[in-house]
């Protein structure tokens, strides 16, 4: 009966979740300056090498640690960035853009309170800053605490009512987290409205149309932002969409092309894992989901890799991931 429920429960939680949703530190202080200044396997790239080279000119320049640590964050050289970022941090505790970049990183992490700890300190430094209300407001969303998430975009558009972000990025994804898709297309199109020449705001209309079961429009949307911009996220939109249709080689190229054009993100491998499994490749998606959680275990990859287990017989398997999971995302509110 246990095995029974177990099986039933996991596989509830990933088909609502495929369907439904989708469309320490070390000892870095006397050592990261040298270590970041080092080649490492990686070719380094013309932004990194002159980096470098202001870090040997002046070990203490926050700023090209900062420039470091985005660098490697799109990358996807995440424990690179977090040190350049930490190491910033601690040259220039004041300087509220590297607040937010850490925070951004550790949001990006699933690191949650350490991000809203980020946040709330950029906000002490500068409390008329509206992009700092828009990075808590998305971080209250990613913890699904609509209400703050709402109120601190709310708050953005008082400062900078003119400002497409808080439409799209803020207030658009809110509602359709919260299933209030009619309210969601509202806000992209305000976001479209007050600039059109950002990629973003027509991707978020995809992901919102592709929610509404209108794919062909949702298509154009992701095809749309492509064009204006190659590096656009959209790339995963559209994975998502072609999920849904079944379309599992269109599908796995969109979500291939993210990884290729941008960087690695959890939510990414995890439509592979899906796809690989659909395809019965199920090596491949056993790898895909644990690179998934590798990035962030908050987006689903325990579930996924669960069910996974589930469907070859490792109820254990799976059980071990769904309580190591579920001890190590308890929420510190």
């Amino acid at each position: 009966m246990k095995k029974q429920y177990l099986i039933f429960l996991v596989t509830a939680i990933i088909s609502l979740f495929f369907i439904v949703k989708y469309s320490t530190t070390a000892k870095r202080d006397t050592k990261i300056s040298r270590e970041l200044t080092q080649q490492t396997n990686q070719p380094a790239t013309e932004e990194e090498t002159a980096l470098k080279k202001a870090l040997i000119t002046n070990p203490n320049d926050d700023n090209a640690y900062a420039g470091l640590g985005s660098l490697y964050f799109n990358q996807g050289r995440f424990d690179d960035a977090q040190a350049a970022l930490e190491k910033a941090f601690s040259l220039n505790p004041k300087n509220e853009q590297i607040m937010l970049q850490l925070g951004n990183f550790y949001r990006y992490r699933g690191r949650y309170q350490e991000s809203e700890h980020m946040f709330q300190e950029a906000l002490r430094q500068n409390p008329t800053n509206e992009n700092i209300y828009v990075e808590i407001g998305k971080l209250y969303r990613n913890m699904e605490q609509y209400a703050d998430a709402e109120r601190m975009f709310q708050k953005a558009i008082e400062i900078n009512p003119k400002d497409d972000r808080i439409y799209s990025y803020g207030l658009g994804y809110l509602y359709r987290d919260m299933g209030k898709l009619d309210k969601a297309e509202q806000m992209f199109l305000k976001a479209v409205e007050l600039n059109p020449q950002n990629d973003f705001n027509y991707m978020g209309l995809g992901d919102i149309y592709r929610d509404m079961g209108t794919y062909e429009e949702s298509e154009r949307m992701f095809r749309k932002a492509i064009a204006m911009n190659p590096k656009s996220e959209a790339y995963m939109g559209l994975g998502w969409l072609y999920s849904r249709m079944e379309k599992y080689n269109e599908a796995e190229r969109a979500f291939q092309q993210y990884l290729d054009n941008i960087r690695p993100k959890s939510e990414v491998y995890l439509g592979l894992g899906y796809i690989f499994q659909k395809k019965g490749k199920l090596a491949e998606a056993k790898q895909a989901f644990q690179r998934s959680i590798e990035l962030n275990q908050t987006v689903g990859g325990p579930q996924a890799l669960a069910a996974l287990y589930i469907s070859q017989g490792k109820t254990r398997k799976a059980a071990e991931i769904l309580k190591k999971y579920n001890a190590s995302n308890n929420p510190v509110r």
